[in-house]
C-alpha cells in the first residue's frame, strides 16, 4: 500500500456542505441467498458480497447500503428508501461456484441488469477469479460507461425536462454530467460541465469529488495549450487535485486524477505511489489499470503497460476513447498501420478528437489518399488546437521517439501545421 504526504496550503472557503447528497441514488446489497453446502468453500458468498459493497462505495455517483442490516418495517424516520437492489445467489456446481446477480429498480421492480459468473473452486486461482469478477460487476455497474451512470443521466434529463422552468445544476448532476464528458468528450456538453464546476468551487463547495473533476478539466484544457511549457493551467490543476485530497481522502478519483497530473509533468515515481493508491481504494475502477499501463509505457515497459490497458479494456462495459490512445500508439510505433488506424477510428467514434491525428497519421503511412482526405477535414472542424493539434496527445503520453515518428508522417503531409 502506497500514502500520500503532500502539503496542501489552506485558503478561505465558504463554508457550504455538498449540495445533494441525498440525490444520489441508493443501491442496497441485498444478503446473497447462498446454497453452498460445503461449509469449505461457503465463504465465497459473503467474499463476492463484501468486496461488491466495498468496490461500489468508491463511486461518487452511489451511495451504498447492505440491506442485511436495514431491519423489516418501516424505515427510520429521515431514511431514504433504497432506488435499486443488487440480488445474489450462489450455488455450488460442484468444482465450481455459479453466482447470479440481478439489479432490480425498487420503484418499479423492473429488472435493469443481470449476470451470471462462475469461479472455479479446485484450479487454484479461486481467490483471483473470484476478484476478476467483482471488478468486472462493479465496471458493469458504477463505471462511467456502466448501467447506474446512464439511468441516471436519463432520470436527470427527464426531471429537466418536465421543470417548470430551468433549475441550476446540482453537485450531483454536475458529476454526472462530468462523468459523461471526461467519457465521451462530447463538445456539446463542454461548456456545461465548465460553468457547474467553475460556479461550485468558486462557491467554496466541500465536496471532493467536484474539486477532483475541476482538477481534471482544468488540466484537459492545458492538454489543448499550443505552448506545453506554460504550466500555469497545471500547477492550477495540481492544486485542485490535493484540495480534493484534503476533503476526500478516501476517494479514489482524486488519486487517479492527481496521478495523471503528476504523470504530466514527468513525476512518475509520484504517479505511479497515487495510481497503487486509487487502486487500493477501488480495484474495480477500470481506468485505474488503463493509466498504471500509461506509467509503464512512459517507464518504457510497452509489454506489460499495453497488458495492462488491454485489462482495463476488458473489464471495462464500454471504454471510452482514451483508453486506445496507447494501444494505436503502440501499433504505430511497430509499423502495423492498419491497426494503429483501427484503434484510432475506435477513439473518433467514441467522441475522442484525439484520434483524429493518430488516424491521420496512420493514413499517410498506408498512403491512402481518400482516407487522408477524410481525416484532413475532421481535423479541420474538430475544436483541437488547430496551431499544435497533436499537442494533446503529447501532453499525456510523450515518448519523444514515437511523437517524432508521428510528426514525421504528418509534416510531410501538412508541413507547417505538425
Amino acid at each position: 500500500d502506497f500514502f500520500l504526504h503532500h502539503h496542501h496550503h489552506d485558503h478561505e472557503h465558504t463554508a457550504i456542505p455538498p449540495v445533494d447528497t441525498a440525490t444520489s441514488p441508493i443501491i442496497q446489497v441485498e444478503p446473497f441467498n447462498n446454497l453452498i453446502q460445503d461449509q469449505q468453500i461457503a465463504y465465497l458468498a459473503e467474499g463476492l458480497q463484501a468486496q461488491l459493497i466495498s468496490d461500489l462505495s468508491h463511486y461518487p455517483i452511489l451511495r451504498v447500503r447492505f440491506g442485511g442490516v436495514v431491519a423489516k418495517g418501516p424505515l427510520p424516520e429521515g431514511q431514504r428508501p433504497a432506488d435499486f437492489s443488487l440480488r445474489g445467489t450462489v450455488i455450488d456446481l460442484g468444482g465450481t461456484v455459479r453466482l447470479t446477480l440481478l439489479l432490480v429498480d425498487e420503484r418499479d421492480s423492473n429488472i435493469l441488469w443481470s449476470t451470471v459468473r462462475e469461479v472455479d473452486t479446485q484450479s487454484g486461482e479461486t481467490h483471483r477469479e473470484m476478484l476478476e469478477s467483482v471488478q468486472s460487476i462493479v465496471a458493469n455497474l458504477g463505471a462511467t460507461s456502466g448501467i447506474l451512470q446512464a439511468q441516471a443521466l436519463r432520470e436527470v434529463d427527464l426531471h429537466r425536462q418536465r421543470a417548470p422552468e430551468p433549475t441550476q445544476i446540482s453537485s450531483f448532476e454536475c458529476i454526472l454530467r462530468w462523468r459523461a464528458y471526461d467519457s465521451y468528450k462530447n463538445n456539446a456538453d463542454r461548456e456545461a460541465v465548465h460553468t457547474c464546476l467553475r460556479e461550485l468551487t468558486e462557491n467554496g463547495t466541500q465536496d471532493g469529488s467536484i474539486w477532483a473533476a475541476h482538477a481534471f478539466l482544468t488540466f484537459l484544457d492545458w492538454t489543448k495549450q499550443t505552448d506545453l511549457t506554460d504550466i500555469e493551467a497545471l500547477d492550477n490543476a495540481l492544486i485542485a487535485a490535493n484540495r480534493a485530497i484534503q476533503l476526500s481522502p478516501d476517494e479514489s478519483t482524486s488519486h487517479e486524477y492527481l496521478a495523471s497530473i503528476l504523470m504530466a509533468r514527468g513525476d512518475l515515481d509520484t504517479a505511479l505511489q497515487s495510481y497503487a493508491r486509487a487502486a487500493t481504494l477501488n480495484p474495480s475502477n477500470p481506468d485505474v489499470r488503463v493509466l498504471l499501463g500509461w506509467n509503464r509505457i512512459l517507464r518504457g515497459d510497452w509489454e506489460n503497460g499495453v497488458a495492462d490497458v488491454r485489462m482495463g479494456l476488458t473489464i471495462s462495459p464500454n471504454p471510452p476513447g482514451w483508453f486506445r490512445i496507447p494501444l494505436s500508439m503502440d501499433a504505430f510505433r511497430q509499423g502495423d498501420y492498419r491497426a494503429a488506424l483501427s484503434q484510432a477510428d475506435l477513439m473518433i467514434i467514441s467522441g475522442d478528437e484525439r484520434g483524429i491525428p493518430l488516424a491521420l497519421a496512420a493514413a499517410i503511412r498506408l498512403e491512402d489518399m481518400v482516407a487522408i482526405e477524410r481525416y484532413q477535414q475532421m481535423l479541420a472542424q474538430s475544436e483541437l488546437n488547430q496551431e499544435y493539434p497533436f499537442g494533446s496527445i503529447k501532453a499525456v503520453l510523450n515518448m519523444p521517439h514515437v511523437v517524432s515518428k508521428y510528426l514525421a508522417a504528418l509534416e510531410a503531409e501538412m508541413p507547417n501545421q505538425f
